[in-house]
C-alpha cells in the first residue's frame, strides 16, 4: 500500500511568478517580497513563511507596487486570482484574516520583546539616517508593548515611530538612544 504525496500548494511568488522571493530573478532590482520572508504565518495553509497568506501582510509586492497595509489592500486582495486558488484550495480550512492578523501581531510583540530582553539590541532604525535606535532596560523588569511610541531621533532630529513599551515597574526607565 502506497501513501499518497501530499500536494504541493504554491506560494504566491510561484503562482504570480514575480521573481520577488528571497534569490528570486526579481529580487534585487524590485525588492523581497514581506510575503517570502515573514516568518510569522509560516505553515498557514501550509504555506513557506507567509506566501499562502499574503493578503493580511502590509507592504507586499504586487502588481509591480508596493500595496499599503492590509485595511489599504484587502479589497484589491479578495478579487485576486491567487486568493481565489486558496479559497478553493482550503475550503472550510481557510484561516480568517483577523485570526491571521492576530497571530502577526503575537508574533511582533515576542520579537520586540526579546530585544528588549536582551541589552541595547536595536528595536528600530531611523528612516532619516539610517541609525539603529536602541533600548537600554534591566532584564528584571517586565516591559509591555501598548501601542506606537513617537520620539525624536537624537542624532538627525526625525520623528519616528515605533512599538510602545511601558515597564510596570513604576521606577523603570526607558532609554532609546541611537548607536
Amino acid at each position: 500500500m502506497g501513501h499518497k504525496e501530499k500536494e504541493h500548494k504554491p506560494n504566491c511568488w510561484e503562482f504570480k511568478k514575480c521573481g520577488r522571493e528571497k534569490g528570486g530573478a526579481n529580487a534585487v532590482d524590485l525588492g523581497v517580497c514581506p510575503a517570502s520572508i515573514e516568518t510569522a504565518l509560516h505553515g498557514v495553509h501550509d504555506g513557506t513563511n507567509s506566501g499562502r497568506a499574503c493578503w493580511v501582510l502590509d507592504g507586499t509586492l504586487c502588481a509591480a507596487s508596493v500595496q499599503g497595509s492590509f485595511l489599504e489592500k484587502f479589497k484589491k486582495c479578495i478579487t485576486c486570482d491567487f486568493f481565489h486558488l486558496i479559497e478553493a484550495q482550503e475550503g472550510r480550512d481557510l484561516k480568517n484574516a483577523k485570526d491571521l492578523l492576530r497571530i502577526i501581531e503575537a508574533e511582533t510583540v515576542q520579537e520586540v520583546s526579546e530585544k528588549i530582553k536582551a541589552k541595547a539590541h536595536p528595536v528600530a532604525v531611523c528612516q532619516g539616517c539610517g541609525q539603529e535606535l536602541c533600548i537600554s532596560i534591566s532584564p528584571n523588569w517586565r516591559v509591555n508593548i501598548v501601542g506606537l511610541l513617537e520620539f525624536e531621533c537624537c542624532h538627525c532630529k526625525r520623528v519616528i515611530h515605533t512599538k510602545g513599551l511601558l515597564a510596570e515597574d513604576p521606577r523603570a526607565t526607558i532609554e532609546l538612544s541611537v548607536i
